[in-house]
């Protein structure tokens, strides 16, 4: 093996769990089927984290982008590795409640829903988010 093949890809991600003003259901976005991730999946608010940026406002910025929304006093409450052949991903997750619902998706979603977690399991979510809310839930 030389030396090119033993570099492994890292990303760093930030998601977020953002909640109604009743914290009683939590916004979901579905992304496009020409999104570069995880097309035509159900997802949380998040994306990659810009070179010099902090994590949290990578997620700030992130639900910005993707929703609309401002938001603040967020919370980090789980991380996430997925190991791939040529790259790891960990994925910061983040939780914060929302004062507006008022929602204008980016060019990566198609649609977007206020949900419980009854119903967000019956979506189809991409792994990550399925084994967060699972473990923000269960």
């Amino acid at each position: 093996m030389n030396k090119e093949e033993s570099i492994v890809k890292a990303i760093v991600c930030t998601k977020v769990l953002v909640w109604n003003s009743e914290k009683t259901k939590f916004l979901m976005l579905l992304r496009g089927k020409t999104a570069p991730y995880g097309p035509l999946t159900w997802d949380l608010a998040g994306g990659d984290v810009e070179q010099s940026e902090q994590l949290i406002q990578s997620a700030i910025r992130e639900v910005k982008e993707e929703s609309g929304m401002d938001v603040s006093n967020l919370e980090s409450i789980f991380v996430y590795l997925d190991y791939q052949p040529d790259e790891t991903i960990l994925t910061v997750f983040y939780e914060c409640i929302t004062s507006s619902e008022d929602v204008a998706i980016s060019w990566e979603h198609d649609e977007y829903r206020w949900l419980t977690y009854e119903e967000a399991k019956m979506l189809t979510l991409r792994p990550k988010i399925k084994a967060f809310l699972e473990k923000r839930f269960l």
